[in-house]
């Protein structure tokens, strides 16, 4: 019976750690497209401060 514990306590960790490198994936991805997004900003408004404002507003 301790091995069939064991088992599961080893599969249970390994989807943990699945979930957490999928959640800094996504967390990295979205990063990006917000850095994207606000250099976007910043060049068709031509001001950070505006950009930043534009950016916060959600």
């Amino acid at each position: 019976m301790a091995g069939l514990r064991t088992r599961w306590h080893l599969d249970d960790h390994q989807q943990h750690q699945e979930q957490e490198d999928l959640t800094a994936s996504q967390s990295n991805a979205n990063t990006e497209a917000v850095q994207a997004l606000r250099s976007s900003l910043v060049f068709h408004t031509g001001h950070i401060n505006t950009a930043d404002y534009l950016m916060n507003m959600g």
